[in-house]
């Protein structure tokens, strides 16, 4: 991002001075750039901003081969008609296109609301119009995901996918499979996305509860420690607590779930594997406050309350218990 934003600096000050056949030349490389962030909506930014320059440049010849390169959905409306004025793109196809990307908008409205099934309507409402919407398939496979329909989550994925072979859609596909119970194949298409992007914290991580799932907890420790020196975040401390624990490593749990606590002190899991922890190294009396930390979290957590069971029979206090 901070390249792409370097080079669009460089780009405009072509511009500003004339330097046309250089700020030409550079439009490839801040398309590239642009392509090969993350995800949307910085991504989408980032492509609209190099359409918008060619469009600034005036040279129609640049401005198609841009376009050729890039996904549409990526364009703000307002770039979409400027397009449509210089006689780039004719007006029945940028109608279509608007009606996707509003029915896109909706769709997104209704899902940050957590309205799922109407987000799933407004989807493919965008995609009946624009048949080739990597966007709409894109959420959709995630709206479908939190509606359990896993297996019509990975189709949509997978139609997705055939449009564009994206990282961000690799990488939510294999969220799917790691619900849909396919562990091993989450770990190989993994595998195959931190070839290419080695930095990508979240991969990491995923990989790590694919690894768990399949018992092969020193793999998973050695994932999450790969993720952590990426991004240190409190829910991957936990769950590299909890494989330490399937290995018997009940101090080296500790330690980690006490790094998740220093992140965020009210993460309830977090508070749950301290106490079984501190449990399994026999410190009872620490166990059972800290299953009164999880019970101050929430008061109706079972683990909690068990856990605060077991240490108190440990401690001879059975009536307590």
């Amino acid at each position: 991002k901070t390249e792409a934003e370097r080079l669009a600096k460089i780009f405009r000050e072509y511009c500003e001075s004339g330097r046309m056949p250089e700020a030409r030349d550079l439009l490839e490389s801040r398309r590239y750039l642009a392509e090969a962030m993350g995800l949307w909506p910085e991504r989408a930014k980032a492509v609209d901003d190099v359409v918008r320059g060619a469009l600034e440049m005036d040279d129609i010849e640049a401005l198609e081969g841009i376009l050729a390169k890039v996904r549409w959905e990526f364009l703000s409306g307002e770039t979409l008609k400027a397009v449509a004025e210089r006689g780039c793109l004719p007006q029945d196809r940028l109608g279509r296109m608007e009606a996707a990307c509003l029915a896109l908008e909706k769709g997104k409205i209704a899902f940050d609301a957590q309205r799922f099934e109407e987000a799933l309507g407004h989807l493919d409402a965008a995609i009946a119009t624009e048949p080739d919407f990597f966007l709409g398939w894109s959420l959709r496979g995630i709206v479908l995901d939190c509606l359990n329909r896993s297996d019509e989550a990975l189709a949509s994925w997978d139609r997705a996918l055939v449009l564009e072979d994206d990282v961000a859609g690799r990488f939510g596909r294999c969220i799917v499979l790691y619900h849909l119970g396919r562990h091993e194949d989450v770990v190989a298409e993994l595998d195959a996305i931190l070839e290419s992007i080695p930095k990508n914290w979240s991969a990491w991580e995923l990989r790590g509860m694919a690894l768990a799932k399949l018992d092969r907890h020193e793999e998973g420790v050695a994932s999450f420690d790969r993720s952590l020196q990426l991004q240190p975040k409190p829910e991957t401390w936990t769950e590299r607590g909890r494989s330490a624990m399937a290995l018997g490593r009940a101090t080296e749990a500790l330690e980690s779930f006490d790094q998740a606590l220093k992140l965020d002190a009210g993460s309830e899991s977090a508070l749950i594997g301290r106490c079984e922890a501190l449990l399994r190294l026999g410190r009872f009396e620490e166990g059972v406050a800290a299953s009164d930390r999880v019970l101050a979290v929430n008061p109706n957590s079972w683990w909690g309350q068990t856990l605060r069971g077991f240490g108190l029979l440990a401690l001879g206090q059975i009536e307590e218990a």
